[in-house]
């Protein structure tokens, strides 16, 4: 509690500097994307907007969705294609399919957890704004003082969106659980913010603000993060060979023998898309890293986790990510059958209480067993090698009395010459 937006952008500054070096089923529109930026009294008003003043080029929404699922949409400004995550931009490249904020809590005799997005397939989207032009995003930029937007304006690229869990009519019927949404009674500020300068555009920080407005308090509340990256050059077959882990600490870059705090979820390209002759093309190959640093949280003590699974619907055995073994008289929980991806709001609730924090990717092929973890799937070697994979980095517990206001605050960060700098040399050991 009580950390500064100075606190944050100094956090912010150090992890660039670390991070650079070392680091069939019903989709979330009913009607996609014809629905955007359509005006209806009697519908919430769904648009986008690019964050591109930086480095990065970002689709965001109010609709709780950050990236824009491998959709074409047009940007509302400029009518071309928003770009997903592209990193450095401008060369094509994509790191994000989708990501979107996850709040899990018991409510009652429920557990319940709403999601901008989901899973990928069967997708439910469980947040939504109210209609035009209440639920429009806000844009305010500090670069001109003489103009409206300047006023409030904390970055070159503020975009403002509200939304909520509440309006049940328009989530439909999940395809896996057959369930329609049950909402927490939640409204979120979402604000994200952008820099165009040299120190600065790497990073783009987002700020939340989570309103219980139901009328139930919230007990072991949980926030996370739910990142879905697919790592390639635009319009291509990207996610099946993504590889992802978590980086607790680097040694420093500026002090001998002092080692620098991190602690970032990272994802990238396994091999950086070679051509046929198997070279790659520079600064138009995927070689970069994309992170997710929490920076903020409603309590200064709570549990972090960090989970990733492989999400494949045709092959299930390959459905699968870490998971400890059980104590005592508990079996192993699987989901639908698989031990991958969570489906259900309880399988995502449970995901995100266990207080499991993975392993990397890349040590799939060991076996933990030692260390309480399940052993390794007969397909450990495809998985650690890349694969279609998906994360969640979360906290918690909390409680959420009505009315209160949770805060929730990171950053999605990038690293140029990833590949280059770390994978080539150690393709063991990448981070």
């Amino acid at each position: 509690m009580g950390t500064s937006q100075k606190d944050i952008l100094t956090k912010i500054m150090v992890l660039i500097m670390v991070f650079t070096s070392t680091v069939a089923g019903r989709e979330m529109f009913t009607e996609q994307p014809t629905n955007l930026h359509k005006i209806n009294n009697d519908y919430p008003y769904l648009t986008i907007a690019t964050h591109n003043v930086g480095k990065i080029a970002l689709t965001v929404t109010n609709f709780g969705v950050i990236g824009n699922a491998g959709y074409n949409i047009p940007d509302p400004i400029t009518g071309y294609a928003s770009p997903s995550l592209s990193y450095p931009q401008g060369y094509g490249l994509n790191y994000l399919s989708s990501s979107s904020l996850w709040v899990g809590a018991v409510a009652g005799p429920d557990t319940l957890v709403s999601a901008g997005n989901n899973i990928g397939w069967g997708d439910l989207n469980e947040y939504f704004p109210f209609p035009y032009p209440e639920g429009d995003i806000i844009f305010r930029s500090n670069n001109d003082p003489e103009a409206p937007e300047y006023e409030g304006a904390v970055s070159n690229q503020d975009f403002i969106s509200t939304y909520y869990d509440t309006f049940t009519e328009f989530t439909g019927v999940d395809y896996f659980s057959g369930e329609t949404h049950n909402p927490l009674g939640l409204k979120v500020i979402q604000r994200s913010y952008a820099w165009g300068y040299d120190y600065a555009e790497d990073f783009i920080l987002f700020d939340y603000s989570i309103v219980n407005i139901g009328n139930k308090n919230l007990e072991d509340v949980y926030i996370g993060i739910y990142v879905d990256n697919d790592c390639g050059v635009d319009n291509t077959f990207s996610s099946h060979d993504d590889i992802c882990g978590f980086l607790k600490s680097a040694p420093s870059q500026y002090i001998d023998g002092l080692v620098d705090t991190v602690d970032i979820a990272w994802a990238a390209d396994n091999d950086a898309d070679p051509n046929q002759a198997g070279n790659l093309q520079g600064i138009r190959s995927p070689t970069s890293v994309i992170g997710t640093k929490i920076l903020r949280t409603p309590a200064d003590s709570v549990h972090f986790t960090f989970n990733w699974w492989v999400s494949n619907f045709f092959e299930t055995s390959i459905n699968w990510g870490p998971r400890k073994q059980p104590t005592g008289q508990e079996s192993v929980r699987t989901f639908l059958g698989v031990l991958g991806t969570p489906f259900t709001d309880a399988d995502k609730y449970y995901v995100m209480s266990q207080n499991e924090f993975d392993y990397n990717q890349e040590f799939t092929m060991n076996d933990h067993s030692h260390l309480g973890w399940l052993p390794p799937p007969e397909e450990a070697a495809a998985i650690a090698n890349g694969a279609d994979i998906r994360y969640l980095l979360s906290c918690g517990p909390f409680d959420f009395k009505k009315g209160e206001v949770l805060p929730f605050t990171f950053a999605i960060v990038g690293g140029q010459d990833f590949y280059y700098q770390n994978f080539r040399i150690n393709p063991f050991g990448y981070v």
